[in-house]
């Protein structure tokens, strides 16, 4: 589903430009597949926070950031960070979301290929926050990765 036009709660706005995608049945790596193939022709910005906790953060002009330890948690504060500078245009989120990046790319616990990864990720955003191709196939390819990693566990 593509999805333009802006989340408004109170006197606060902020634009949104969003593709979801969302499996209802059959193999999750169509899913997969999918999203990679579109990130090497669109540049993206994988995002888990919904339209409604982005409205509530919005709403409150409070946006939190999750402590983070493990690969998958810096991976998320990262994407909540830029969801936070951009519906806030605060330059502190941007700050947090480039240093969460950048432990995640030094994080021991990836292996070769995820770090190769995690490591596009932290020169795949212009300084406006905003995503090249190279940054969504990184993206995605660790979000996979670790995803299927936790699954093995």
């Amino acid at each position: 589903m593509l999805d333009e036009g802006a989340i408004i709660s109170g006197d606060y706005r902020t634009s949104i430009r969003e593709m979801e995608l969302e499996l209802k049945s059959g193999e999750p790596e169509a899913l997969w597949t999918l999203a990679l193939k579109l990130a090497e022709q669109v540049p993206l910005r994988p995002s888990d926070s919904s339209k409604a906790s982005r409205g509530n953060a919005l709403s409150n002009q409070h946006w939190p950031l999750p402590e983070a330890h493990s690969p998958a948690e810096w991976l998320h504060r990262a994407t909540l960070a830029l969801d936070a500078y951009h519906d806030s245009q605060q330059a502190a989120f941007l700050t947090h979301a480039q240093e969460a990046l950048a432990r995640l790319a030094e994080h021991p616990a990836l292996d070769i290929t995820a770090r190769a990864h995690a490591q596009a990720l932290t020169s795949g955003l212009n300084g406006a926050g905003q995503p090249s191709t190279v940054y969504g196939k990184a993206a995605l390819a660790l979000a996979h990765r670790l995803a299927y990693q936790t699954t093995l566990r």
